[in-house]
């Protein structure tokens, strides 16, 4: 595959990484409908994976598994609460559902549209940082190029395998170093930390 061979040619740990590991594909998310990945996306924030799963599963079942902007927003607040959401979170949700229902946000042609013109239109949404949009490039999207600096998880991979002791410049360079496949570096990265460390 030409974007693997690329990694393994530009970058040393990419190859181990990717000899390690073998392919790992990059998809578009089980949802395939933005308006629920963003839901999902707060749904998930600043929690694990296994508590953001179970919150993500009482809130779909008290929807009946209709995923609705109009249904979420005539929920009760003390209803989401009880899911195990918090006021800040309803409070984005609901304001995602409105924008969703005005179209103030636009999904319509989101294929035409840039890496940049995408987060630029979902950091408007209260709720929405710059790491939400970009996990929303990768996974909902499947953007080939996207890496985020404010996800701890690859800052601490890069740590792990590229040495401790890096300064700022010298993770960007080696981010670079990843381009035009940053995205797939990124899927390596994230997998190292669920294993042990490489020798």
């Amino acid at each position: 595959m030409k974007h693997l061979e690329y990694l393994k040619n530009k970058d040393n740990v990419m190859k181990q990484l990717i000899e390690t590991y073998g392919n790992i594909e990059l998809r578009r998310k089980e949802f395939e409908n933005p308006f629920v990945t963003l839901i999902n996306s707060i749904v998930s924030q600043q929690l694990s994976v296994k508590a953001a799963s179970t919150i993500w599963q009482r809130f779909i079942e008290l929807l009946n598994y209709e995923l609705q902007a109009e249904k979420i927003i005539a929920l009760d607040n003390e209803a989401l609460r009880q899911v195990g959401l918090s006021y800040q979170k309803i409070s984005y949700i609901k304001h995602i559902c409105e924008s969703f229902i005005k179209k103030t946000i636009d999904f319509s042609n989101i294929d035409e549209k840039s890496d940049q013109e995408i987060i630029d239109m979902l950091v408007k949404l209260k709720g929405v940082g710059q790491w939400t949009a970009e996990m929303f490039l990768i996974f909902e999207l499947a953007r080939p190029n996207v890496f985020s600096f404010g996800d701890k998880g690859l800052m601490n991979a890069i740590k792990n395998l590229y040495g401790n002791n890096l300064t700022q410049e010298e993770v960007k360079n080696i981010i670079e170093n990843y381009a035009p496949y940053k995205t797939y570096a990124a899927l390596y990265l994230w997998k190292s930390l669920n294993n042990k460390p490489l020798e």
